[in-house]
């Protein structure tokens, strides 16, 4: 999330509405709190909507609350629900990303051929399940401190985003 509203932020963005999905998923209170914490430093101004159902089934609802928030970029809780935003707001007439940009996040199959393709983090889903076998085998050395392991989840810019509209 920090590297989105950092992304949103040098296009100009200074209005983001967050479409958020499942309230009790851990990683959706990971997201508003990284979202709301970038945005206080950028001057940004994010909105949370929602929550919305993270499937293509949840977009076109939040697709019309996030267009009714006035703001120039909508970031949704996953690809699946961007998706479902982008096929919406072409159904409306909405120029992506010549009126708003829209962002997901986990790099799903499919989210490079979407239209547009979809600006998102890459989750490393493969490589972190590769290295939770490790552990529990218990091939990764161990002193008796838990081990905390970050792998890095790098920003797909694709065409789903742009500057803000003037």
């Amino acid at each position: 999330m920090r590297q989105i509203l950092g992304h949103l932020a040098g296009l100009g963005h200074r209005r983001v509405a967050y479409l958020s999905g499942p309230r009790r998923s851990w990683s959706e209170g990971r997201r508003w709190a990284a979202l709301t914490a970038v945005a206080a430093r950028s001057g940004v101004t994010a909105q949370r909507l929602g929550p919305y159902e993270p499937t293509l089934a949840g977009g076109p609802a939040a697709a019309d609350a996030g267009l009714a928030t006035g703001a120039t970029a909508l970031v949704a809780y996953n690809d699946l629900l961007a998706i479902g935003v982008l096929r919406r707001l072409e159904e409306r007439g909405v120029p992506v990303p010549d009126a708003v940009s829209v962002t997901g996040f986990d790099d799903v199959f499919g989210a490079d051929f979407c239209h547009p393709p979809l600006t998102t983090v890459a989750a490393p889903t493969e490589e972190a399940g590769r290295l939770l076998v490790d552990v529990l085998l218990g091939d990764r050395a161990a002193d008796g401190e838990p081990e905390r392991i970050v792998l890095p989840a790098p920003l797909r810019v694709r065409a789903s985003t742009g500057p803000a509209p003037g």
